[in-house]
């Protein structure tokens, strides 16, 4: 197994280094959210539409920010302990690209637990920088290697098909949105960074996780039934913890 106190222990300096790093993208990251958050809350005012309509139907109501308000808050810690893990574990350089993909899906999750919304620009982002970096750049500039690397670029167009062909059934038997597009979208920029495997495993944690929040919402008295949850917290958990446990498993 991979003994990373050792590592550690023979470099304190170098990985308080990054535990330093990661707290200030942290810091930066909690800025940021609170800027797209207000623009995004400045935008549907200025349109005079109640958040929930823009990604749910009318009978839904979207009180995202008192159902998931600690996502922000964790944002800090979060990446101070992913920073770390992430130097210990790959060189500097692979591990910057590794943090980039975490900031992404944090950032994501923090913006959509308190507006209900994912930002298509943030979910391009994630999407083109998958693909570049696991197609273009690990697998390198030629048709073979491409081709060796169409895992992703499969499991970018089923991660963004299946579920919007899923919710548009369900939406057309029972007159409710289950999914928004932002939600796809971020299935296919995850696919993009994790492969079929990869993606099918985050979503089931994503699900499993968010199942549960539901239910002990539902028993503590603070969820009720035409509450929708924000999914994107959730898809951010169950892929961070897919993509550092690949990451581990490689070391092991």
């Amino acid at each position: 197994m991979y003994d990373i106190l050792s590592i550690f222990e023979s470099n304190y300096l170098f990985f308080a280094s990054w535990a330093l790093f990661g707290g200030t993208v942290g810091l930066l990251l909690k800025k940021l959210s609170r800027c797209l958050t207000r623009q995004i809350n400045l935008a549907m005012h200025a349109e005079s539409v109640p958040l929930h309509q823009t990604s749910q139907p009318d009978s839904l109501t979207y009180p995202a920010v008192k159902l998931l308000p600690w996502v922000e808050a964790v944002l800090p810690i979060a990446m101070l302990f992913l920073a770390w893990l992430c130097g210990a574990l790959d060189s500097w350089e692979v591990a910057l690209v590794n943090l980039f993909f975490i900031s992404n899906c944090l950032l994501l999750a923090s913006v959509d637990a308190k507006t209900g919304i994912l930002p298509n620009a943030l979910n391009s982002l994630l999407i083109l920088s998958g693909l570049t970096w696991q197609v273009l750049i690990k697998g390198g500039i030629s048709i073979t290697a491409i081709l060796a690397q169409a895992d992703y670029v499969w499991a970018m167009g089923l991660g963004y098909s299946i579920p919007m062909l899923m919710a548009c059934g369900y939406a057309y038997f029972t007159k409710v949105h289950p999914m928004g597009q932002g939600d796809a979208k971020m299935l296919a920029g995850l696919g993009a960074w994790l492969g079929l495997n990869g993606l099918v495993m985050a979503t089931l944690m994503a699900s499993v996780s968010a199942s549960l929040w539901v239910l002990g919402g539902m028993l503590m008295g603070r969820y009720q039934r035409q509450q929708a949850v924000p999914f994107g917290p959730f898809l951010a958990l169950g892929a961070i913890s897919v993509f550092v446990w690949s990451i581990w498993h490689q070391h092991a």
